[in-house]
């Protein structure tokens, strides 16, 4: 698994990204909840109709980042 830093405008934002996340499963949060920052982290999937969050990372659907990328900053 390999977590992604993204830098813009001098903005770090770290992304996971994942096809579905399992049930009952924190492998897809667990390398974001390690990172000791205050920086963004998202978890962006194709397949969640879950919580809009787990453990205060927010879970975005790919097709809505990616149409409304500017609300995830």
């Amino acid at each position: 698994m390999n977590v992604q830093n993204a830098r813009r405008n001098g903005q770090v934002t770290y992304i996971q990204v994942t096809y579905q996340i399992p049930e009952n499963s924190t492998r897809e949060t667990d390398n974001l909840l390690h990172i000791r920052d205050n920086y963004e982290k998202l978890l962006i999937t194709q397949n969640y109709f879950g919580n809009p969050d787990i453990d205060g990372i927010p879970v975005i659907n790919i097709i809505d980042w990616l149409v409304n990328e500017n609300d995830y900053k």
